[in-house]
């Protein structure tokens, strides 16, 4: 059918790129991490099947001075911002404000909410933030969000510590490509309220 001679001359036309791709590697022996790197990305994309997207919304607070609040993610290296997945008909505001409220114990008005729009972040996952100016003491802070640890099985909070950190010392301990949102977030005049 002519379906299934589409899919043939599909299936050809990637069989062609690697073979050229694999030419390619015999007179430029210098490149070759380069053109398995483009066939490899090149079959990934073509082959792989589509994953749905999820959004995590959640809130980037910033103080007068320029520090970032970042909580740090119990048992893993990296500290992060106050974010998770929207309840079932949640709006993303309230999304924010309630994952800021569940692993911080900080509640603020949506009035201080800043929409900066969906960011990409990984090929699963997109992030949906807001930003806000706030001034708060990191010692009154507290997660009230419990999982459970897979190995030990015990019941520990989301977040277990909170600071403040300038963007520079942001950079070592949040992961580089949340850092580099933020960065940006951070350099950008703040957008309108959202009400």
């Amino acid at each position: 059918t002519r379906l299934a001679s589409y899919r043939e001359a599909r299936v050809q036309q990637r069989q062609e790129r690697m073979v050229r791709c694999m030419v390619a590697i015999i007179p430029h022996p210098n490149k070759i991490g380069k053109v398995l790197f483009d066939c490899f990305v090149y079959n990934t994309t073509m082959n792989a099947p589509q994953t749905a997207q999820r959004t995590s919304v959640g809130v980037f607070i910033r103080n007068a001075q320029g520090f970032w609040l970042l909580g740090h993610a119990t048992g893993q290296r990296h500290w992060d911002i106050f974010k998770g997945m929207p309840d079932p008909n949640e709006i993303p505001e309230q999304t924010a404000l309630r994952e800021l409220r569940e692993e911080t114990g900080l509640t603020i008005s949506q009035s201080l909410l800043f929409d900066t729009g969906i960011h990409a972040y990984r090929p699963d996952k997109k992030l949906h933030i807001f930003t806000a100016h706030v001034d708060v003491d990191c010692s009154t802070l507290k997660c009230t969000s419990f999982f459970e640890h897979p190995k030990t099985h015990q019941t520990i909070p989301e977040m277990d510590a909170f600071a403040w950190y300038s963007p520079e010392q942001a950079k070592d301990k949040a992961v580089p490509r949340l850092w580099s949102i933020l960065s940006m977030l951070a350099a950008q005049p703040a957008p309108s309220p959202s009400f």
